[in-house]
């Protein structure tokens, strides 16, 4: 299971701490990882949305609503 078996104690650390950067706690306490461009992923456990930072969020939530009226008007 350990990957890390040709890396020195200090690479680990290293990698361990740029991981750490994308890590993001949903509302039912599990830990998302989000490293891509949307910076949203779901929750594998509660299968929320988890953002990665407030304007994200706003971003998201003003074009579903958009997308929402859209429709509502067709």
């Amino acid at each position: 299971m350990n990957n890390y078996k040709h890396l020195t104690q200090e690479e680990i650390i290293k990698l361990y701490e740029e991981k750490q950067k994308f890590r993001y706690v949903c509302k039912c306490g599990h830990t998302v990882y989000i490293a891509n461009k949307t910076g949203r992923a779901e929750c594998n456990h509660c299968h929320r949305l988890v953002f990665k930072d407030k304007k994200t969020e706003f971003e998201y939530r003003l074009n579903q609503n958009r997308i929402k009226e859209k429709r509502k008007n067709k």
